[in-house]
């Protein structure tokens, strides 16, 4: 899929940090860096990405472009899941996705207000069929 989708943790309402330990565990035998905040992912499936990395004092992210196959979806589900991150995107569709009903109540109600209400996800495949259906959904609005 050729737009950005955005992995962020929440806590109290506030853009917070994740473990980057848990980031290495699921990703870091499949990433290579081909500058100090970006790289690809690519798993021997062939599935993957083109990833963003970004980490400050307040907050933690990633953002991926070029996203595809069942490994990196069932891999970003994971990784959203043992961090307790948020997946959304806006393009040609928006769309909100957690792992667990308990992460919602970490979402700013600006978020939800913007990309609408969270759908729960627990595996890559069903992420994938709410991305295809957002941005199906969005198109036939048009």
């Amino acid at each position: 899929m050729s737009f950005d989708i955005y992995l962020q943790c929440w806590r109290h309402q506030l853009p917070s940090r994740f473990n980057w330990v848990e980031f290495q565990k699921v990703f870091g035998a499949y990433l290579e860096f081909d500058g100090p905040e970006t790289g690809t992912i690519k798993f021997p499936d062939g599935s993957g990405a083109e990833i963003l990395i970004y980490d400050n004092k307040e907050s933690s992210g990633v953002s991926v472009s070029s996203a595809g196959g069942k490994h990196f979806w069932d891999a970003f589900v994971t990784f959203a899941r043992r961090t307790g991150s948020t997946i959304f995107w806006a393009d040609n569709g928006l769309a909100l996705v957690v792992t667990e009903a308990e992460t919602i109540s970490h979402i700013p109600f600006e978020v939800m207000a913007t990309l609408g209400p969270p759908r729960i996800v627990s595996n890559g495949g069903e992420l994938a069929d709410v991305i295809v259906k957002s941005r199906s959904s969005q198109t036939r609005r048009k």
